[in-house]
This record gives structure tokens, sequence and C-alpha cells, in this order.
């Protein structure tokens, strides 16, 4: 056997490794966006859970939250600041959530149903005026996502 015939084969042989790898990596990251993707619904819905779970254990705070969404008008001024802290909290979640949904890393379906229940908030009277004297503190697209939907949803 000559040596251009070893080359050759050695040619193939390293086209061929090369081939395995390259399958290799596509499956790696097919599992690994996968994993990302689960990963990120996972924190998505955590987040929208967590503000629910405060205003399910502290009654005062739902209760607040509840009475400022309808109109920030029946709330003492103390409990004015914790409406502004609870819709902070609340729009900060939905706006990472906004993020993950409209680039692309969760489906449309994955967040449809958080971002029903949270433009059904925004459209209640105290917080869109919640909302429209701080929708500037927020990223300009996402505000005008916000602001679109709580109108078109507005009660």
């Amino acid at each position: 056997m000559s040596w251009e015939a070893v080359g050759a084969i050695g040619e193939v042989v390293g086209a061929l490794g090369v081939i395995a790898t390259l399958g290799y990596l596509a499956v790696q990251i097919r599992q690994n966006t996968a994993s990302v993707r689960a990963s990120t619904v996972q924190a998505m819905f955590e987040a929208s859970a967590g503000l629910h779970d405060l205003c399910a254990a502290d009654s005062e705070l739902g209760r607040i939250f509840l009475r400022g969404a309808e109109d920030q008008g029946n709330l003492a001024p103390e409990e004015q600041v914790r409406f502004h802290f609870l819709m902070m909290a609340f729009l900060r979640r939905l706006e990472n959530i906004h993020h993950q949904g409209v680039s692309g890393r969760v489906s449309e379906d994955d967040w449809s149903g958080v971002r029903a229940s949270a433009l059904g908030v925004l459209a209640q009277p105290g917080a869109r005026a919640w909302w429209k004297e701080n929708a500037s503190r927020f990223n300009p697209k996402f505000a005008e996502w916000a602001a679109r939907g709580a109108e078109r949803n507005a009660v």
C-alpha cells in the first residue's frame, strides 16, 4: 500500500470523525436548548406565583392589591405606598416574562395564561391609573405593550 493510499484513508477517517462530532454536538445543543427553555418556563411561573403567594399569605396585602387595582383613592396613604411596591413587583416580573416571550425563550402557549392574567389586572381602573403614572420606569417596548393590553382589556 502506498503512502498516498494511507493518507487518503486517514482523510476519510478524519472526515467521518468530524461528521460524528458535529452530529453529537447538534444533539447536545438541542438537549441544552430544551433544558434552558424548561428552566425559563419554570422561573417564569415561579415569578408569577410569587406575588400570588405573597398576597394569599398576607390577607392585608391581598386586600390592598385588590382595592388599589380597583381604585387607588380607596387606600389610606400607607396603603398606597404598599400598593405602589406591589405593583412594581408585579410589573417587574411581568416585564421579565414579556421579555422571555417576545425574545422566543418561551413559547406563545407557555406565557399566554400569565399574559392574560396580568393584562386583566392592568385593565382595572386603579391599576391603569398607577401604570400611567409609572410606565416610564419600565422598558419602552414593554411599556407600550402593557399600555395597549390594558386599554384593550379595560373594564
